[in-house]
């Protein structure tokens, strides 16, 4: 369930949603008990600067970085990375689809 989960996020927003935050809470309590490395991977939609919206998928990848870290998990366990709008998932050229980009993955390192 871990490497399925979306957290996805407002137009130009990094901060880590609280309706997100008791999932992560349970991915915290796998990972504290767990060796496995994940990467934590942040997305946007490609409204904006390029240059930018990786620098803003980065900020989300890290914010979630951090929570988990405050959460107990060991900080070598996880890595983040910030694509900026370079692996949508969805149309851009609709409202629906730019929020489904605008989001975080995680995936096994």
């Amino acid at each position: 369930t871990l490497l399925n989960l979306q957290i996805e996020y407002a137009t130009g927003i990094s901060e880590v949603p609280d309706a997100v935050k008791p999932i992560l809470n349970q991915i915290a309590d796998i990972l504290k008990n767990d060796s496995h490395k994940v990467s934590i991977n942040g997305h946007t939609d490609n409204v904006g600067n390029p240059e930018e919206n990786k620098v803003l998928s980065l900020a989300r990848a890290d914010k979630i970085k951090s929570y988990l870290v405050s959460q107990g998990v060991d900080l070598g366990q996880l890595k983040t990375s910030g694509f900026g709008d370079a692996k949508p998932i969805a149309d851009n050229n609709t409202d629906i689809g730019k929020a489904k980009n605008r989001r975080i993955e995680f995936s096994a390192q």
